[in-house]
Formats: structure tokens, sequence, C-alpha cells
């Protein structure tokens, strides 16, 4: 489970559209490869969440509220929502410029 790759897949297909089988079997793996990481690895942890773009402050938080939960579920959840904004915020970009190129195409005069 030492291998990048398993994350990277992992992330890519966070990305997509899933069933809640397909989601619950990812944030499965996801935690696994995390918990690996928190006892063998922890600075590969630390980068990989800074690569997500996981706010330190929010993790940090959310550990301190809750000891009594496991730290790598958490994590996991965290990085899944993570990606699923990435992905609104792609649709939303991908959208907003569709838009635009849509407008680049009506003659100025027609244009508001």
């Amino acid at each position: 489970m030492e291998n990048n790759d398993t994350i990277n897949v992992i992330l890519v297909k966070l990305q997509t559209h899933l069933s809640v089988f397909e989601e619950a079997e990812l944030k499965k793996q996801l935690t696994e490869y995390i918990n690996y990481m928190i006892l063998q690895d922890f600075e590969r942890l630390v980068q990989l969440l800074y690569r997500i773009d996981i706010n330190e402050q929010k993790l940090k938080d959310l550990l301190l509220e809750n000891q009594q939960t496991d730290a790598a579920i958490m994590i996991a959840d965290l990085i899944i929502q993570r990606q699923i904004e990435k992905s609104k915020t792609r649709e939303e970009f991908k959208s907003s410029n569709e838009n635009q190129s849509k407008d680049e195409n009506i003659p100025d005069d027609d244009k508001w």
C-alpha cells in the first residue's frame, strides 16, 4: 500500500460521480491508506494533505473536538469533501467558460 499510485487512483475516482457503494469502498481504501501513513510515513501524509489543500486549522480543530474518533476516518472525510469541492468548482468554471464562449459567438450589436 506504499505506492503513491494508490492514493492518486483514489483521488481521481473521488472526482467522478460515484454510487454510494463505490464511495464507501473508496473511503474504506482511503482510510486504510491514511492509517498506514499515520503509522509508517507521517511526513508523506502531511505532504499529501498539503497537496490536496486540506485546511490545516480545520483538521486540527476537528481532531481536537473528536478525540474519541479514528483520526484516519476524519482525515478521509476531509479529503473526500475537498475532492468534491474541487470537482464542483471545476464544473462551475467549465460551465462559466462554456457560457462565455457562447457569448463570444453573438454579434456585438446583439450583446447587452
